[in-house]
């Protein structure tokens, strides 16, 4: 064999390997194709540019109840209820004379399924196309969404049910109790009662002030969740200034010391609602501190343009393990001894979600340490008007 012989033998050689693998390559490649389509959850149906199914995987088999033999070849169609088939076939006959490469259709608005039983469900679907030696090669990955759907229309049953609650609440206990408080208070004035019998007075007094606090804070509860409010630029130390006017008796009664900064920065929300987050967070700062209460307000700047304002107390803090549990209603920082209807800290992150913050709190559940309760708030520019 010549020395050119065997050049080119060697290359021939070197030749099929490389082509070898490539093949060995595209293989591997395949059998993932195969297994990720074999596994997604999601329903993944191709269809050429006549609208017939090429492709149909095993989510998609699970999803419209059609095996992948009985829906390969077969229109589109018959995945669509018949009322929408040709708005279907005009999108995707549009889509493909667009120069878009993918698209959500209906930009994540819910499409209708329907399934080999006739049975129609909401959807999400996308749909991307291939352009193949000049054929169009469409490709449509879609989600069920019967139980977000089912999750969504229960969650906005509950919230009816709560503002109804709400209103009920409001007109058909507030009056009465209002009444029974006005004719209390009138004896704990007026009348000479003996003192077995003012004790009792006393009771009535506490308890239907408790009562109505816990209205008042049902209210509002059911109020944020209806109301849509503007954000406008906020005066935070005016607002803390009124909220602790507004506890001034609670404040000396517990004989409570409470520290400001003088520098607020200038965040975005609603006054009369950040006003009831601070009385929230001081309120149980008190009921919850050292004897005396020490209680520390201050606000730091975090990044993504929010800042987080914070109550820091010196009580015996709050185990980790409830600290989950806390903005959740009706629950209570301390089972035990606490007073009232723990819908305070509830009613503190529906508000503070309303205006796009969050909430949190940090303790060690070390006596003393105490805990740390905060909210952020959108930034705003200097200078507020409110």
């Amino acid at each position: 064999m010549s020395r050119e012989d065997k050049v080119k033998s060697r290359s021939t050689v070197v030749s099929i390997l490389a082509k070898d693998k490539e093949i060995t390559a595209l293989r591997t490649s395949q059998a993932h194709l195969a297994a990720i389509l074999e596994i997604a959850h999601e329903a993944i149906i191709s269809i050429d540019e006549h609208q017939r199914i090429t492709l149909f995987n095993r989510g998609a088999e699970k999803i419209f109840g059609y095996t992948a033999a009985e829906a390969t070849g077969q229109p589109l169609n018959i995945l669509l209820p018949k009322r929408l088939s040709e708005r279907h076939q005009n999108h995707v006959a549009h889509f493909s004379q667009s120069s878009d490469g993918a698209r959500l259709m209906g930009e994540r608005q819910e499409i209708i399924g329907r399934r080999k039983n006739g049975e129609e469900f909401p959807a999400e679907a996308s749909i991307s196309k291939h352009n193949v030696n000049e054929t169009f090669i469409f490709t449509v990955v879609l989600r069920d969404i019967t139980e977000r759907r089912k999750a969504e229309t229960e969650r906005e049953k509950l919230i009816g049910e709560l503002n109804t609650f709400g209103h009920t609440v409001s007109h058909n206990l507030k009056a009465p109790l209002q009444l029974i408080l006005g004719y209390a208070t009138l004896l704990d004035v007026q009348a000479k009662l003996p003192d077995s019998l003012q004790t009792y007075l006393h009771a009535i007094l506490q308890n239907g002030r408790k009562m109505q606090n816990m209205i008042e804070e049902l209210q509002v509860l059911a109020g944020v969740r209806k109301a849509d409010v503007a954000l406008k630029p906020l005066n935070m130390g005016r607002i803390v200034a009124e909220v602790q006017h507004r506890l001034t008796y609670m404040i000396a009664e517990h004989h409570a010391h409470i520290e400001t900064t003088v520098d607020w920065p200038v965040a975005l929300g609603h006054g009369p609602w950040v006003e009831e987050v601070w009385a929230n967070y001081i309120i149980n700062g008190i009921k919850y501190g050292g004897q005396p209460p020490r209680i520390r307000l201050g606000a730091t700047d975090t990044c993504g343009g929010m800042v987080r304002f914070w109550v820091r107390d010196n009580g015996d803090g709050v185990a980790p393990d409830f600290q989950d549990q806390l903005f959740q209603p009706f629950a209570r920082l301390n089972q035990v001894s606490a007073e009232g209807y723990g819908l305070g800290l509830s009613i503190v992150r529906q508000i503070v979600e309303k205006l796009g913050g969050e909430v949190s709190v940090e303790s060690k559940g070390t006596p003393g340490q105490g805990s740390i309760f905060s909210f952020t708030l959108k930034r705003a520019a200097p200078n507020p008007d409110d």
